[in-house]
Order: C-alpha cells, then structure tokens, then sequence
C-alpha cells in the first residue's frame, strides 16, 4: 500500500512540473514577440524618415541646379564695358560714366562688396590716384553710390554741387520742350542728390509753363499728391494738343 501511495502520487508532481514549465515558456514568447515587432516598427519608421531626408535633399539640388542654370543663361551675354573715366570734371562724360558702370555691374551679376574694385579696371589718370588714396585700403567696404559721390567731389571744383543746386532752385521750363525740361531736371537732381520723391514731383510741376500747369490742374493733377510719371506722361499730352492748335491758327 506504501508503494501505491508513492505510485499515486509521482505523475501529480510531475504534471504540475510540466504546467509550470509551459506557463514559464508562455512570457519569453510574447517578450520575444513584441521585441521583434517594436524593432520591425523602428525600423520601418526609420526607413521612412530616411526617404523624407532623402527627398528633400533631392529637392533642394534641383533647386540649386535651376538657379545655377538661371544664372548662366544671363550670362551668356556679356555686358558692354564702359568707357574710362579719367576725372575730368565734365558733367555729361561723369554721368554717362557712372550710368554704365551701374548698369555693367547689374547685369554681370556682381557681388555689391566687389562692384567697385571691377569698375576699378575702368579708372585712368586722376580718377585713378583718387582710388589709390582713398579706397585701395579697403574696396569691399565701399558701396557704388559711395564711391561716385566722393569720386565726383574730388574730380568737381568744391562749389560746383552748390552753382547746381542754385541752378536747379531757378530752373523752368520756358521755351523748352517738356522732354528737354525733364531731362534737366533729372540730371539737376542726380549731382545735387538729397531730395525726395515728392520735392522733384513740386519742381517738375511748379517749373512748367502757365499754360501746362492749368491743363494739369483741369486734369485732376496736384504737385502734392501726384506721381512724376503720370505728371510727365500728362503733361507731353498738353504740349501735344498745344502743338496742334497752334497748326490750326497758322494755317487759318
């Protein structure tokens, strides 16, 4: 009967052994299982991420590409060079100069702190001891409006700005045509510099003739609020219609 008991009681332990082990086994499966799927995702994700970055990368060398091809597309025509400039105090040759240099320096798509050492290729005589004395020291400092301003003050005698200033207070337009006038102007307003957008709109109209003035008026213009083209544009329009009453009355 002993033995029986020993018997008996031997496949309990071992069965409840083996439920234990199987129940043990059951957590490690599912640990391993979540692992793989949490470094699937992870990876996953990271892949993704990795073509985002690659994508934009992609994106911004096209870009790049495009403006490159822009650029050299506008280059392809070679700006005219200006003529050079020896410091002779003529005004028409310092503006001509100063016009093409601007335009040279736009359109060759020059950097703004090595503009005026290009336009340094275009300097002889005494504009060039000015550019030996005063900007060789430190050209990329220097802006281009800079240099024409202090290049004119000591190419021009020391009173000229103000003889230009005075002639542009007493000018009008006279017997001149309007295009004349306005072109004056403009060159008046250029060497004396300094003047506001709407101090050249009253002087422009204040200068024209009584006749100009009153069909400006007519039309709805004011020196205080109107713009310089349309009072331009308007006032051609007047000395037009002008011209051709006076036609009229001679052939009458």
């Amino acid at each position: 009967m002993r033995y029986d008991d020993q018997s008996s009681s031997d496949p309990s332990d071992s069965s409840s052994s083996d439920e234990g082990d199987s129940s043990g086994d059951s957590p490690s499966e599912s640990e391993d299982n979540s692992d793989s799927e949490s470094s699937s995702s992870l990876s996953s994700s990271g892949t993704d991420h990795g073509c985002k970055k690659r994508g934009k990368r992609t994106t911004t060398k096209r870009k790049r590409s495009k403006k490159r091809s822009k650029r050299i597309k506008k280059l392809l025509i070679k700006p005219t060079p200006p003529a050079k400039y020896g410091g002779a105090p003529a005004l028409q040759a310092f503006l001509q100069f100063m016009t093409h240099c601007a335009l040279y320096v736009k359109y060759g798509l020059v950097q703004k702190e090595r503009q005026v050492l290009v336009v340094l290729e275009f300097l002889t005589a005494r504009a060039w001891t000015f550019y030996l004395r005063e900007v060789s020291r430190a050209p990329e400092d220097w802006t281009l409006e800079q240099f024409f301003k202090e290049l004119f003050n000591d190419c021009f005698p020391i009173n000229y700005r103000n003889k230009q200033r005075h002639k542009l207070q007493n000018l009008r337009q006279g017997k001149t045509t309007v295009r004349d006038y306005v072109g004056e102007l403009q060159e008046l307003f250029t060497i004396v510099g300094s003047t506001n957008s709407k101090e050249k709109v009253v002087k422009l109209f204040n200068g024209f003739c009584l006749s100009i003035q009153r069909e400006l008026y007519r039309m709805g213009l004011n020196p205080e609020t109107s713009k310089w083209k349309k009072v331009v544009s308007k006032a051609e329009f007047v000395e037009m219609a002008e011209s051709v009453d006076l036609e009229f009355e001679d052939q009458g």
